[in-house]
């Protein structure tokens, strides 16, 4: 597969975590996509 367009989707199982802030990282070829995450 040389190019992908379109959605991917994954599920994370953070049920393990402590509460707290995480942050989240998805990199690509052509992109990078940032999230903060609050486990309360």
């Amino acid at each position: 597969l040389t190019e992908y367009s379109g959605a991917y989707t994954n599920k994370i199982n953070l049920s393990d975590y402590p509460k707290g802030v995480y942050f989240l990282r998805v990199l690509s070829d052509k992109s990078e996509f940032n999230e903060k995450i609050i486990l309360k």
